[in-house]
């Protein structure tokens, strides 16, 4: 098989050529990596994990503590809940887009019944048993709403209530008796800047100090997970073959490409980006520890994961079919919030078309590095195995490296190569299968000469 790059035959080379200048060097590089992996100390690990979960029960149980002074039942409650947490800070509030709803001021959960607490009624301790969480009675601010207008429970609203304090903070003990005596005196020298919106909430300044302390024991500054990847590369390489304006301008603005995609979506949402009462990123200068309004990935998470989840869909060439039933909503209306996708993205719908007419033609498609995926019987199956046909079209053609899971490969590793290299295909099975999964049919590799051969197509 010849090797079309870029739309032009490479003179003197086949497709053996271009694995010979890429996939091998690639799969030395894999094998290699796979071999000698990666340095981990397991049972060092394994002690930090204990240490991480006692660290974590130790500041839930020091909300529940504070949060049990003005609410009973808060002493059993989820603190990685949502929900429960709303109900607790929020209870009564009213709902941001209908005013005419609010949340109860008080609300029955179910929750594990781990102090095999006997209920009234039963004679023996339930799996699971019902507690009520009332409001604190203590009206807090709300900066950050969810897309169906209650309070954000996310840690930027929680840090935001809390602000820059640390959780560590030892809580006046309650007696009960009135004797302010026995109450810790007022500290009027301390310096409240660094104290959150709940501070200000409270009359008292020694409960709005408690309650910012309590709070950052769900948000508590320190370590930070970093994790490096690609963003949105399929979405990258699809905006480059399809030559779409719309992406191409999002990525070289950088930022969040989701939210660019939800706001180019919903006029509401470019609305309120218009007006400012939205932004669609925010990167903080020194001494700015919030935006100055909510972020659009806050404001409107809903919209912006149905936009997320759509990128990713329509460049996998997912249809309206399926995208009604992962939405569980009609697929008329999936159809038209694809629409709206297409909307200011006309270039991609054109070469998916093209890409689509070019593989019933042809019967294949063909990479930028000219490898190809051929479909022998695209013309004559029948209507539903076409439509999953068309699907791999585009996702073969938007991935990095070609689709991963386009064939099942029966892989022969080169005896003399794999006794060299020390290894087998059982020990690094992704190694091989990102090396030779994607090959074009019908290319074979010299025994002997490299690390392995296709034996089944």
């Amino acid at each position: 098989m010849s090797w079309v790059f870029d739309g032009k035959h490479v003179s003197g080379k086949s497709m053996y050529h271009f694995y010979e200048e890429y996939w091998r060097p690639f799969g030395e590089l894999l094998v290699k990596m796979e071999r000698e992996g990666m340095l981990v100390d397991r049972t060092y690990l394994a002690q930090l994990e204990k240490v991480a979960k006692v660290e974590q029960e130790i500041a839930a149980n020091r909300f529940r503590t504070w949060a049990s002074r003005y609410c009973d039942d808060a002493k059993y409650m989820n603190v990685g809940s949502d929900t429960q947490l709303r109900q607790l800070l929020y209870g009564g509030i009213l709902n941001s887009e209908d005013p005419n709803v609010s949340l109860p001021d008080e609300k029955i959960f179910k929750v594990p019944n781990v102090d095999k607490v006997i209920e009234e009624g039963k004679k023996a301790p339930t799996k699971f048993r019902n507690i009520n969480l009332h409001s604190i009675g203590v009206s807090l601010p709300a900066e950050t709403y969810t897309a169906t207008g209650w309070p954000s429970m996310t840690g930027v609203a929680l840090k935001s209530l809390a602000g820059k304090v640390s959780a560590e903070y030892d809580f006046a003990e309650d007696t009960g008796d009135g004797d302010i005596d026995d109450l810790p005196e007022t500290m009027t020298d301390v310096d409240t800047s660094a104290y959150g919106t709940a501070f200000a909430a409270f009359e008292d300044e020694e409960k709005g100090r408690e309650a910012c302390h309590a709070i950052a024991s769900l948000s508590a500054p320190g370590n930070s997970l970093v994790v490096a990847d690609y963003g949105q590369l399929e979405l990258r390489i699809l905006a480059h073959l399809a030559g779409c304006k719309s992406m191409l301008d999002a990525f070289k603005a950088g930022g969040d490409f989701h939210s660019r995609t939800a706001m180019n979506m919903y006029s509401h949402i470019l609305e309120a980006v218009e007006k400012g009462q939205v932004l669609l990123e925010w990167h903080p200068q020194p001494g700015e520890e919030k935006p100055p309004v909510p972020l659009l990935k806050d404001a409107f998470g809903s919209e912006r994961r149905k936009a997320k989840m759509l990128n990713f869909s329509i460049a996998y060439g997912k249809t309206p079919v399926g995208l009604a039933k992962d939405w569980k909503v009609s697929v008329e209306e999936a159809r038209n919030t694809v629409n709206l996708w297409y909307k200011e993205r006309q270039e991609v719908l054109e070469w998916q078309k093209l890409r689509k007419s070019e593989a019933q033609k042809f019967g294949r498609v063909k990479t930028l590095l000219g490898r190809a995926r051929c479909f022998p019987s695209f013309a004559d199956c029948p209507s539903e195995s076409a439509e999953i046909a068309k699907a791999i079209v585009v996702e073969y053609m938007s991935k990095p490296f070609g689709g991963k899971n386009i064939r099942k490969v029966d892989l022969a590793v080169d005896a003399k190569c794999a006794q060299n290299c020390n290894l087998t295909p059982r020990a690094f099975p992704w190694a091989f299968h990102l090396l030779f999964s994607d090959v074009a049919s019908g290319v074979l590799c010299r025994p002997g000469a490299c690390f392995g051969a296709l034996v089944a197509f």
